[in-house]
């Protein structure tokens, strides 16, 4: 395979810039799950045509791809830009190592109904197991290729004020309690001039805020901009998302301020995934596997956040950011940012905003009498499972390619109608252990709900048990 070609090519000729020994783990994983399907493909007693091992093969060749990009941003001549973007990535090393171990599991347990039955009876046992190891790996790796990068930067760094503050930086990723540090440190570290972000292209001007191409260290991100705004309130979400790393989440790498805006430089990517399901076939704009692949993306981003006590409050289509291919993959963002947006509005209260209303937990409603008072009713106002109910939300438009409710245009008749109960009607062919995990997530008592820990195992059987299905079939 020439992507596992091109990762011993890197690994042989040394190109590693950072991250050397997570690089190599990686690569080895890959070169070791090229020999098990080399073997695999030479057992005569294996259904290599299956239905089955294509879904695995492609999906282990996806992996493979991913591995390749995250490899060669390592291997980047410009150390500033490969340290910027890389060097707080080792979710997204253990991520493609669990990726690859999965690939391999599923391929070595398809040989019949029993053995597959076995399997998908522990997976998700397995998956706790396997994922905590990778990480553990990965993590003692990382730490070591951290110093290494920090060593480098200091022969370098001399007068450099860009080159100090970015060694400060590295010191800070990974550590969000601000109980420990002063947080007003932590802000300055990542805080970056304006004079810096050289505008290239205005992307988006939208709801008080715009989005920039910006040319930034010699690469090309994503600058977008709050006018207004409370810019003490900005400068310490934007420190805490700085230092978030996830496959899933939409890294966030500086941030800067003015007298009239405040500014957070992010990864530049394609489109959010409200638009691209615009452009596909009503009523199915992906195959099952590819929306379930998708939704499981945007958990486990989400379970990653709320792991970090970082609630999204406002998680739709718009803002799921898609890097587009022959693979969607899809980021979370503008989450914890959402009370800067709110401080620019005439009315800061979410339901002010019709699409989100279409999205947004009942309890968030705060136009409508709550039988057991305002207390109860503030005290839920952001509590985690708000985050769910808007998951279940976005499943039904990756299904169907309709935003909820499209056929109500009325936002008062809408929120009376949800908390009566309403909910979408989710299609005939969405398998049932899908439609009632979904269906779980969109439940009008917050404690029902179930947590994205929960919804990532759902999902990641429900995909598993559909790729070991040898009859599976895709419209």
């Amino acid at each position: 395979m020439m992507v596992v070609q091109n990762l011993i090519s890197l690994e042989t000729s040394n190109s590693f810039q950072i991250n050397q020994l997570q690089c190599q783990h990686l690569s080895g994983k890959l070169c070791k799950s090229m020999e098990d399907v080399d073997a695999y493909i030479q057992d005569l007693t294996c259904q290599v045509g299956s239905q089955s091992t294509k879904h695995i093969f492609k999906n282990l060749l996806q992996a493979a791809k991913d591995a390749e990009i995250l490899v060669k941003g390592c291997c980047n001549n410009h150390l500033i830009q490969a340290t910027i973007t890389m060097a707080n990535a080792k979710e997204h090393f253990a991520s493609l190592a669990f990726k690859l171990e999965l690939c391999m599991a599923l391929l070595r347990n398809n040989s019949n109904e029993e053995t597959k039955q076995k399997f998908l009876n522990k997976l998700q046992d397995w998956t706790i197991e396997v994922s905590i190891k990778e990480l553990q790996i990965i993590d003692e790796k990382a730490n070591i290729d951290r110093q290494e990068l920090l060593s480098t930067l200091k022969v370098q760094a001399g007068s450099n004020i860009q080159l100090g503050n970015l060694i400060k930086r590295l010191g800070t990723i990974g550590h969000h309690d601000f109980g420990v540090r002063s947080a007003t440190n932590v802000m300055d570290m990542w805080k970056e001039e304006y004079t810096n972000l050289q505008r290239l292209q205005t992307l988006v001007k939208k709801d008080g805020a715009s989005l920039y191409k910006i040319l930034w260290h010699g690469g090309h991100f994503a600058e977008k901009c709050f006018h207004g705004g409370n810019h003490k309130s900005f400068q310490k979400e934007a420190s805490i998302l700085a230092g978030l790393d996830h496959p899933n989440i939409a890294p966030s790498f500086c941030y800067a301020t003015s007298d009239h805006s405040c500014s957070i430089v992010m990864e530049l990517l394609d489109e959010d995934l409200h638009n691209l399901i615009q452009r596909k076939p009503l009523d199915a704009p992906f195959e099952l596997l590819e929306a379930i692949d998708i939704m499981l993306q945007i958990a486990e981003g989400m379970r990653y956040l709320h792991q970090n006590k970082v609630i999204h409050k406002d998680l739709k289509s718009m803002n799921i950011l898609v890097k587009c291919g022959e693979h969607v993959s899809v980021k979370v963002a503008d989450f914890g940012l959402s009370k800067i947006k709110e401080s620019s509005c005439t009315d800061s209260y979410q339901t002010t905003d019709q699409g989100t209303t279409r999205w947004m937990a009942p309890q968030l409603f705060g136009d409508l009498e709550d039988q057991n008072g305002g207390e109860f009713q503030k005290s839920l106002q952001y509590h985690f499972k708000v985050d769910i109910y808007s998951f279940g939300m976005l499943c039904y438009e990756i299904l169907t390619g309709r935003i909820p409710f499209h056929e109500i245009d009325s936002m008062t008749f809408l929120r009376k109608r949800i908390k009566d109960g309403l909910r979408p009607i989710l299609p005939d062919q969405c398998p049932e252990q899908l439609s009632t995990l979904i269906q779980r997530c969109y439940q009008s008592n917050p404690a029902t709900r179930p947590s994205f820990n929960d919804i990532c195992g759902d999902l990641r059987h429900i995909m598993c048990s559909l790729m070991l299905e040898s009859t599976f079939y895709n419209p």
